[in-house]
């Protein structure tokens, strides 16, 4: 891809005769960076700043006031020659005049956008590995990585910003690409990162909590997520896990555009080895394991077929796809016992996965902790849910970013009964608490370690350590 963007919020990519559109950030005005915009080359600026005060501001290119002259879009520095536009809404200008620039690349392709708090991930990539073995060409958009083809790049954020979504578009349509799948976060929506783009297919898999250090309240979360029906296609449908409580109500506002499914009407049966879903007497399996991922499978299913994939083939797809990286992998230990690398790193994501391992074990360890700098209401209710399932909790380190990690351990343990505090172990060290862990383990064993899934750091400070869950127990794989 590109580096150098038409249209750019980060002075990084912007390009000689281009736009640069400034955001307020939560810790800093994108204004405050107009100046290196204009030494990159912008020639104009978007900005929430009305003309008046413009005015009282002056161009940044000069100590000196500016006598600005007037322009029908805007204002311009007869110093730079630079334009300034004022809009209420740089985020939305910003989409529009990412896709503009782009010849709006998601009006040629299918495009389809899950959310919700849990399995965007999984489901994003069993979708896109149905379509490939349904021979399409597939471009995919996610926490884990983007990629076009074969052609992968790590990703930075969920659902990235409007101007390099829009850029990936066009270099998706430029590759051939047929079908776009991505997953669409909270942010996304809320930030408008997905403004100008029209989805022939969405799903919604559940929505627990999380992301409370942005959003006031569960309700303002989930009407984040709402917005994302309203960018949905004119006949396109919307597939909604019904199960979920929030999926209900999201399913209501959905009108005849929903595809509803629900565990009361799906059989799901998932053991060591995979997991069964029965969908309208058809029986669908896979080498994923956990009862979630039998309604991620579900989801995938109902969309790949409202999209005419053929059923053999989403069959064959089905039994062929590998477990997404980090996304409860599960490895048999020399010690005989099993050790499972999971994403989970909220309530919802606890719940699903520790209610799948335990049926399968005598004796459950479970390793994990909370991300530091982020909503620190759901810690207690981590500890509660896993002293419902654990034989032995190892408290332990996630990303304490600028928090004392021995804080939010106490936070984590404040949910946990005192009668489990007996079977707690508490290690800051997170390398060392998964080897001890897994020193002490029997055959039958499941030792869960949670959190970070496929993540190959660790945020100290401001500092991001190498570190990999799947590399601490590497020597100890069979």
């Amino acid at each position: 891809m590109k580096n150098l963007l038409p249209v750019a919020c980060n002075t990084n990519y912007v390009q000689k005769n281009g736009t640069f559109v400034a955001i307020q950030g939560e810790k800093k005005d994108g204004f405050l960076y107009v100046l290196q915009a204009i030494t990159q080359g912008a020639t104009k600026i978007v900005c929430s700043k009305t003309a008046t005060e413009l005015q009282d501001i002056g161009c940044p290119c000069s100590t000196k006031s500016t006598i600005w002259k007037s322009h029908p879009e805007g204002l311009q520095c007869p110093n730079c020659q630079t334009l300034f536009v004022s809009t209420e809404d740089p985020q939305r200008e910003l989409a529009k005049l990412s896709a503009q620039a782009a010849d709006w690349p998601a009006n040629k392709l299918t495009m389809i956008g899950i959310t919700g708090t849990n399995g965007k991930t999984t489901t994003t990539w069993l979708i896109d590995h149905i379509l490939r073995i349904a021979g399409q060409k597939t471009a995919l958009i996610g926490s884990l990585e983007y990629h076009i083809n074969n052609a992968v790049t790590p990703s930075t954020l969920t659902t990235p910003s409007a101007d390099f979504l829009q850029n990936f578009l066009k270099c998706a349509v430029d590759a051939g690409v047929t079908h776009v799948i991505m997953e669409v976060s909270a942010h996304g929506l809320s930030q408008n990162r997905v403004g100008a783009i029209h989805f022939d297919a969405i799903g919604f898999t559940n929505l627990t909590q999380d992301h409370l250090d942005y959003y006031p309240s569960m309700e303002n979360y989930f009407t984040a997520k709402v917005q994302l029906i309203s960018q949905l296609k004119p006949l396109s449908k919307a597939v909604v896990n019904t199960s979920d409580s929030w999926g209900g109500k999201f399913a209501q506002l959905c009108s005849n555009q929903l595809i509803p499914f629900n565990h009361d009407h799906i059989n799901i049966t998932t053991t060591l080895n995979g997991t069964s879903c029965t969908l309208a007497d058809q029986t669908y399996t896979s080498p994923l394991i956990g009862n979630f991922n039998g309604s991620n499978m579900a989801m995938a299913i109902l969309i790949a077929q409202n999209l005419n994939i053929e059923n053999h083939i989403i069959h064959q797809a089905l039994q062929s796809f590998n477990p997404v990286p980090g996304r409860m992998n599960l490895y048999k230990l020399k010690t005989g016992a099993f050790a499972c690398i999971d994403y989970a790193h909220n309530p919802g994501g606890m719940h699903a996965t520790l209610s799948t391992l335990k049926p399968l074990t005598n004796n459950l360890t479970v390793i994990f902790g909370a991300g530091g700098d982020r909503d620190n209401t759901k810690r207690p209710q981590m500890g509660t849910i896993t002293a419902e399932y654990a034989n032995t909790i190892v408290l332990t380190s996630d990303n304490p970013r600028s928090e004392n990690p021995h804080e939010i351990i106490n936070q984590i343990k404040a949910g946990i009964p005192p009668t489990f505090f007996g079977n707690i172990m508490i290690d800051p060290d997170r390398k060392q608490a998964i080897e001890s862990a897994i020193a002490t383990s029997k055959p039958g064993d499941i030792i869960a370690i949670l959190g970070k899934g496929a993540e190959e750091y660790q945020i100290i400070g401001d500092q991001k350590i190498p570190m990999s869950d799947l590399q601490n127990i590497t020597d100890w794989i069979l």
